[in-house]
């Protein structure tokens, strides 16, 4: 998309990408996460609260598409491709629930293979309607990716599926216990967590354009591997940590964060250097030339730096929902967002776009500072018993 569109456009698609994005995560806090912590003793009350936290994924699915894609029409998308947009962020909801409940059943293999034929086939399909059929990239796009998002919930197997299936109305009352317990606190956790991340995104939308997003999100690209590998440590590592803490194994707890952590640094390492390789010495294979290498650059490094401070806490954070600390959660991200968002503001009236990537280091410094204290209760309450 970077190098088949103008930055308008990219722009545009960012915009629409991001939001299918946050769906994604909202639908691992609100389904997701609460089914990786099940902790029930009894297989039949289990499979109860599974089918209603199921039933509710996919009524989030079914209510997505509408909202999305009046959402895509909003910025100017035709009926079909603004269609295909809303099916793909509807197959977005429902494939990162399967992704964490695939991994709570132990079943690694098949979120592989079902990540592996997303990507193969969002290629493949995007190609043929670009170069073969002449369809307009910004539109193919999504065509292309409600496509591998069908073929991905494919992927995660008969067991998924049937889960799906199973999925009722009438079994929408039993998630309201799930959502009293976890899921309000989760979703409001990721919700803050989006305006902390993504506050300069939207904020330089409004007030400017999309063209002002295009040059900061042709630069994260450059980041984009640690997101990959951060969401699916994340979803595989959860269930991990609810073990460690239901069983009262301190050591074993210790040893999954400090593995956790160096996977994700070294990780950091790799893409960084990759990443300044790229700008360094031959920028064109990646940035087309409507691009100024030199912002380019700026925002890669302040990309980084930005990155660096959420790995660093990211174990810290998987521990926390592993607790079903989740209102704790949302408060430190609510106390974050305010301060990016402030920094943000500033930074957009001071006219210097690309700046908005630093603004959004001090409210993660914060929650780094906070989770870490809270952990530290959070372990003496939970091994003292």
């Amino acid at each position: 998309m970077l190098r088949l569109e103008d930055p308008h456009s990219f722009g545009t698609f960012t915009i629409l990408f991001a939001a299918a994005m946050f769906t994604g995560s909202l639908s691992s806090a609100l389904f997701g996460a609460p089914v990786q912590t099940l902790q029930d003793t009894d297989p039949q009350a289990r499979t109860a609260t599974t089918d209603a936290i199921s039933s509710a994924a996919v009524a989030a699915a079914i209510l997505a598409i509408p909202l999305f894609a009046l959402l895509a029409m909003a910025l100017d998308f035709e009926g079909a491709p603004a269609l295909f947009y809303a099916v793909f962020v509807a197959f977005t909801i429902l494939r990162q629930y399967g992704r964490a409940w695939t991994y709570s059943v132990a079943r690694p293999r098949h979120v592989a293979a079902s990540d592996a034929s997303y990507a193969v086939i969002v290629l493949l399909s995007l190609a043929t309607a670009v170069f073969i059929l002449n369809v307009r990239p910004v539109h193919a796009t999504f065509a292309a990716l409600a496509l591998a998002g069908l073929a991905a919930l494919a992927g995660l197997g008969r067991g998924y599926r049937t889960l799906l299936a199973r999925a009722r109305p009438s079994r929408l009352r039993r998630f309201k216990r799930t959502w009293d317990g976890q899921s309000r606190w989760s979703l409001a956790a990721v919700a803050a967590a989006e305006a902390a991340a993504n506050a300069h995104i939207y904020l330089l939308t409004a007030f400017i354009g999309a063209a002002a997003v295009a040059p900061i999100a042709a630069s994260a690209l450059l980041v984009r591997p640690m997101l990959v590998v951060q969401g699916a440590l994340i979803e595989y590592e959860r269930p991990q940590f609810v073990r460690h803490l239901h069983s009262r194994q301190p050591d074993a707890l210790d040893r999954t964060i400090h593995w956790m952590r160096m996977a994700l640094f070294l990780v950091w390492f790799g893409t960084v250097a990759a990443g300044a390789a790229i700008l360094m010495i031959r920028p064109g294979l990646v940035f087309p030339a409507d691009y100024d290498l030199g912002t380019l650059r700026l925002a890669a490094v302040l990309w980084a730096l930005l990155q660096f401070v959420i790995l660093a806490q990211v174990p810290e954070i998987v521990v926390m929902q592993a607790g079903n600390e989740y209102q704790f959660l949302a408060r430190a991200n609510v106390w974050a967002g305010i301060i990016n968002l402030a920094g943000v503001i500033a930074i957009i009236l001071a006219g210097l776009p690309v700046w908005t990537i630093a603004a959004l280091i001090p409210g993660w410094l914060m929650t780094m500072v906070v989770i870490r204290l809270k952990l530290k209760r959070v372990r003496t309450r939970t091994f003292a018993r």
